[in-house]
């Protein structure tokens, strides 16, 4: 018998613990980043060598790819 393995990636925000605290958003979470009105979804990753007041998101995935996102500042929602 043969199986198919349905590895896909999904997009990955990397934040700062900081920021993440002012956002009430932690480890693992669930949350929709959007600019301009187009959004996608990710999951938390706290990062400390990422600086306060950035977000790092993965491009080129098949879905939720930051290249979709057109903006140079992001909201971001807890969902």
């Amino acid at each position: 018998m043969e199986l198919r393995v349905g590895l896909a990636p999904r997009q990955r925000l990397e934040v700062s613990p900081e920021d993440a605290r002012r956002l009430g958003i932690d480890e693992g979470d669930r949350v929709r980043v959007g600019t301009d009105g187009t959004r996608v979804d990710a999951t938390v990753a706290l990062r400390a060598a990422v600086p306060a007041g950035s977000v790092f998101l993965q491009e080129g995935l098949e879905r939720d790819g930051a290249n979709l996102l057109s903006g140079p500042t992001v909201q971001i929602e807890k969902t």
